[in-house]
């Protein structure tokens, strides 16, 4: 009887011992990847949609227009702030995604205007947070004015962006 416990007692060690290996393992921080993986990807960023349009078509122009129909509410006495801030934070955003993804046959230029979409964002972003609806229209205006010249220096005028 002793010797079956014993060995009831060695399997149930063993079991045990199994299980936790195998949490410790699949719960590891370090996700395993091959080496060669590692080497390709480490510190590259590179963009999900290489063409520009798609890219301003899908993920800057639904940001805009929620920008502007917020903005829009301001100017008559209304609007959610919330919404004002989080897109013009998403913009200023963009300003850094443009930089990553300039032109580079004049990337001065593409750049200038990348970083004033930028600064702009964040002033409005910063305006809305005080809830600063002249400070909030500046911004708006300004931001839209670098579009507007970034897109007829590089895409022949198209869109106009309007307030």
């Amino acid at each position: 009887m002793k010797k079956s416990n014993m060995v009831l007692t060695t399997i149930a060690s063993l079991v045990a011992f199994i299980i936790v290996t195998a949490v410790v393992t699949m719960t590891s921080s370090d996700p395993v990847y091959a080496e060669s993986e590692v080497k390709d990807s480490k510190n590259k960023v590179v963009p999900v949609e290489e063409d520009m349009h798609e890219f301003m078509e899908y993920y800057n122009e639904p940001t805009f227009k929620r920008l502007q129909d917020a903005m829009r509410k301001i100017e008559n006495g209304g609007g959610d702030w919330g919404a004002i801030k989080s897109n013009g934070l998403i913009l200023a955003e963009v300003g850094n995604l443009l930089q990553f993804r300039g032109q580079s046959s004049e990337s001065q230029a593409w750049d200038k205007h990348a970083i004033a979409v930028r600064d702009a964002g964040e002033q409005l972003y910063q305006a809305a947070g005080k809830k600063d609806a002249k400070q909030s229209q500046q911004a708006f205006r300004s931001m839209i004015d670098n579009c507007n010249a970034c897109h007829q220096q590089f895409a022949g005028g198209s869109p106009r962006l309007q307030p």
